[in-house]
């Protein structure tokens, strides 16, 4: 099915509609969530469960979309909304607004959101006001830190929820703190594991074999993998200052590399920042997962690489005041740290000396796609 691409006029949804009764909608939107769909994706095909994908758009360039769904094979997405570069507000309005529409094309029974973007409370909104069953991947996840607006997208999308998919028990453990019932558990709540986890055990080989990301920059092993794209890293001057400071210096004694996310990128050209590490443009799938296994080290704030580094066995550092995941500090060698440079560098070198072992266990066995998907089959079939 061709992709239908908003425009500046509204599309005509109603001559473009293909398929009707189409019984699962999955909505994404950024570069993780297209990872994790890419799993679910691939088992609903094989247990043969309809299902569509509804892109937002709100990561849009060749890097932070398409050569995921290319390297993935990932279906092409049945609506792509093209929206981007607006305020929080303004977006997730917007998202609203053309996810209804469609949702009344497509008459969806369940739709499945992701994570914590403003893609996912858009979806999760859009089927709650339309009496559709809903699907969070990735629920539980709290930082306490209500300033950061994933907090508020995670929450909300928890309470509006039909089925709660967790990747861990601790993250089953907040949810019940919050005053749901442990009888929801293995009915409402489950703990499905990671499908990031699903996806690193599937694609890593893969990496390896396909990805020449370290050939072209003429990189051996050793160096130091480095991202940084939050808004609490980024928005701040002196934070983001701060960070790019400290990865020059570590850099005079590793290697550092950075693929830089658009926004990152934007905001360190605007302030004239200067940089000494070797930096590059956002980075598909597969060279990503290529870098990560052969990096000595990573340091991040991104939730996604942070699990990535677990899974693949490499002490991390996040730059983060209040960061997500504390299963991976307190189970493998990862450390926390503020957007300070003596900080970074002291946390930096302590990692180096962090004896503590990882625990393969904790985000599941890297069968979540099947038991998400047995899960959505039982609650239709239960009515």
């Amino acid at each position: 099915m061709s992709t239908v691409k908003a425009g500046s006029k509204p599309p005509d949804y109603e001559s473009l509609h293909k398929i009707r009764n189409m019984k699962i909608m999955h909505i994404v939107g950024n570069r993780p969530q297209f990872i994790k769909l890419a799993m679910l994706c691939r088992e609903m095909k094989r247990l043969d469960m309809p299902h569509i994908i509804l892109h937002t758009g709100q990561h849009f360039d060749r890097n932070m979309s398409d050569i995921f769904f290319e390297q993935l094979q990932i279906p092409k997405p049945n609506y792509d909304l093209g929206i981007n570069h607006l305020s929080h507000n303004a977006m997730i309005g917007s998202m609203l607004t053309k996810i209804d529409q469609i949702m009344a094309l497509e008459s969806p029974e369940m739709v499945v959101v992701y994570g914590d973007t403003n893609s996912t409370l858009a979806g999760a909104l859009a089927a709650k006001k339309r009496n559709i069953h809903l699907a969070h991947i990735e629920a539980g996840v709290r930082t306490g830190d209500d300033e950061m607006p994933e907090e508020a997208n995670r929450y909300l999308s928890d309470r509006m929820a039909d089925l709660n998919f967790c990747c861990t028990d601790l993250t089953i453990q907040n949810l019940l703190k919050e005053g749901y019932s442990s009888a929801l558990i293995g009915r409402k709540i489950f703990n499905s594991g990671d499908l990031m986890l699903d996806a690193t055990q599937n694609y890593k080989d893969l990496a390896i074999q396909k990805s020449t990301i370290l050939n072209d920059l003429g990189i051996s092993e050793g160096f130091i993998l480095a991202t940084i794209h939050r808004a609490e890293n980024t928005s701040n001057t002196e934070a983001l200052f701060q960070i790019v400071t400290a990865l020059n210096k570590i850099h005079e004694q590793s290697p550092v590399l950075f693929p830089m996310h658009p926004k990152t990128k934007k905001l360190i050209t605007q302030h004239k920042i200067p940089m000494k590490f070797q930096v590059m443009e956002a980075l598909g799938y597969l060279d990503m997962l290529s870098l990560t296994q052969r990096a000595r080290m990573v340091i991040t704030d991104s939730g996604g690489l942070c699990r990535e580094a677990y899974f693949l066995q490499k002490p991390t550092l996040v730059i983060m005041r209040s960061p997500f995941w504390p299963e991976v500090f307190l189970n493998g060698p990862c450390l926390q740290t503020a957007a300070i440079e003596s900080e970074i560098l002291q946390k930096s070198q302590d990692l180096q000396h962090l004896q503590r072992i990882f625990k393969s266990d904790i985000f599941g066995d890297g069968h979540a796609a099947q038991k998400i998907s047995v899960a959505i089959q039982n609650f239709q079939k239960a009515g």
